[in-house]
């Protein structure tokens, strides 16, 4: 059993937080855009109440499920045109669009000229959606090539440079990519959702997230020019904002309790004794504390291997925050301290085999 609750769902480069992910997951959420009256499309109206909105997001995953599984064991040696006949616009229809198959030009500029596939409906404003064989890794070059970029790339450079559109997506059925508007050259950004293993486990709770996020009114811009995938963005970017006037009262809390932890009798007669041995203790468990508020970041915003990971499964904070939070009453045992060591040596040197960069040189503790 996966221990990580987002394991189906990914997000990077800060675009929406994990956490905003978990709470999408949830039957009741405190969101205007995820009322019944949110989810009107183009050709469609809204649901006239929540029990019509669930009713067709139930509708919705019952129809994939039975349609993925009608043709799971062909589709990964599928062609473009059965995949996306089979599969591809068949998903994306239940999400609400209606795609187009069309060239993809920039405000007419031939020099502009994009290896996207589709709209996502007739319309100039409508969302792009870049569909491809399941083969095809979405950050790797195209296998046909048609294109020098990967999926990836290719959507992304887009959205840099259209003054039309902010978001896209980009799917070879099993992973279903959206993207924003991001200028970062070192990280990429984006949700992603992993719609074979949604399927496969029948997890429901996943493709609610999954639909709140993917649906086609989330690309529907308002009065104002923003849809519910940007009021998303900025709300995520806001929670992570007020999180700053909370962390010094934390770290001061946390100075204590680690501090309080280390302590044996011999070390706070040497302390007394020596005030210069005082601030060399602080200034480690300060350190302590920085590269705990790190790796908390860092695997939050998927900079560390999270998706069914061994990483994730054995070496991280949030594993280590998991068993925290069980723990009841106190012990003498150091294995968890001597595990969190391991963890930091590996962040700063690196594990290829677990796929983890180093990120930054610390001096060792």
């Amino acid at each position: 059993m996966r221990q990580n609750p987002l394991s189906n769902m990914t997000s990077r480069g800060g675009i929406i937080s994990a956490e905003f992910l978990r709470l999408m997951k949830s039957e009741t959420v405190n969101n205007p855009f995820v009322k019944p009256q949110a989810f009107a499309i183009f050709d469609s109206p809204a649901p006239g109440n929540q029990t019509k909105l669930d009713e067709r997001v139930a509708n919705s995953f019952n129809n994939l499920v039975e349609r993925w599984d009608s043709i799971s064991n062909f589709y990964e040696n599928m062609n473009i045109s059965d995949a996306r006949r089979k599969w591809i616009i068949p998903l994306l229809r239940e999400l609400g669009f209606d795609p187009k198959l069309e060239d993809i030009v920039v405000e007419g500029d031939e020099r502009l000229k994009f290896k996207l596939s589709h709209r996502g409906w007739k319309s100039l404003k409508a969302p792009i959606i870049h569909t491809v064989v399941a083969k095809q890794d979405l950050e790797a070059k195209h296998l046909d090539g048609s294109s020098k970029r990967s999926p990836h790339n290719e959507m992304q450079t887009f959205l840099n440079v259209s003054k039309d559109h902010k978001w896209g997506i980009v799917t070879n059925g099993i992973l279903f990519r959206i993207l924003r508007e991001f200028l970062h050259t070192t990280i990429k950004g984006y949700i992603e959702f992993d719609v074979e293993n949604i399927m496969r486990e029948r997890n429901y709770s996943d493709y609610l997230a999954f639909y709140r996020m993917a649906h086609a009114s989330r690309f529907l811009e308002d009065n104002e020019g923003n849809n519910p995938l940007e009021h998303f963005y900025k709300e995520s970017v806001a929670a992570g904002e007020k999180v700053g006037p909370n962390l010094q009262g934390n770290v001061e809390r946390a100075i204590e309790v680690l501090g309080d932890g280390f302590l044996t009798p011999e070390l706070t007669q040497k302390m007394i004794e020596n005030e210069d041995l005082c601030k060399e203790y602080y200034s480690e468990i300060l350190q302590v504390i920085y590269r705990i508020i790190f790796l908390l970041y860092a695997e939050l915003r998927a900079m560390l291997p999270i998706r069914d990971s061994l990483y994730m499964e054995e070496y991280s904070i949030s594993r280590l925050r998991e068993i925290a939070a069980r723990r009841k009453g106190t012990d003498n045992h150091y294995e968890l301290w001597e595990g969190l060591k391991v963890t930091f040596e590996m962040i700063r040197e690196g594990c290829e085999p677990l796929k983890v960069y180093p990120y930054t040189v610390v001096p060792k503790l």
